[in-house]
């Protein structure tokens, strides 16, 4: 069982609470998403895509919270979500020590840290995790903030993919593929 205890961390100007989601929170995290996928240019899910239901989104919050190598971790100000990290382990064996990261933050909240908060509670988690090694995770270079946030936890980039998110507007962003060895 996977749960990331309540955990308060310093931001820009103040502080952010970052913890594992409820299920109660199912409503809130869809209507948070929906809004991401409808304001930013570098998401993969395009408005008006993303069709999950509340019954989908709490077996979903569920599923994180019983798997061991999972999190889906809400930041939270004043009981409003304003980020979100889906760490998604592997069940195979072979491939059971690596975890992909999955982040949004709220457009109103960018650039004050809500995001290396996310990211910190997931690394230090996975440090402690008796099998996790390896976190990925994919991000547009363009979007400048987010990349040099990774680069800045020590994530590095092992690989790019040129073209490879189209918007509807036509504007075409390179895919950058990057890994953080949380053990030796």
């Amino acid at each position: 069982m996977a749960v990331l205890p309540t955990r308060r961390l310093a931001i820009k100007d103040g502080e952010v609470e970052v913890r594992s989601l409820r299920e109660e929170e199912a409503g809130q995290i869809l209507d948070f998403a929906r809004t991401t996928f409808e304001v930013s240019p570098f998401v993969l899910t395009a408005s008006g895509e993303f069709k999950m239901t509340l019954d989908e989104e709490i077996a979903f919050i569920r599923k994180n919270i019983e798997s061991p190598t999972s999190l889906f971790l809400a930041a939270c100000e004043g009981g409003r979500i304003v980020g979100s990290l889906a760490l998604t382990g592997h069940p195979r064996r072979k491939i059971r020590h690596q975890a992909v990261i999955g982040m949004m933050v709220a457009e109103d909240r960018r650039g004050r840290g809500v995001g290396r908060a996310l990211l910190r509670a997931v690394i230090d988690w996975a440090r402690e995790h008796p099998t996790l090694e390896i976190l990925t995770l994919a991000v547009f270079p363009a979007n400048v903030p987010a990349y040099e946030l990774y680069r800045s936890m020590g994530f590095i980039e092992y690989g790019r993919l040129p073209g490879a998110l189209r918007n509807d507007d036509g504007v075409v962003y390179d895919n950058a593929d990057m890994y953080l060895r949380v053990k030796p």
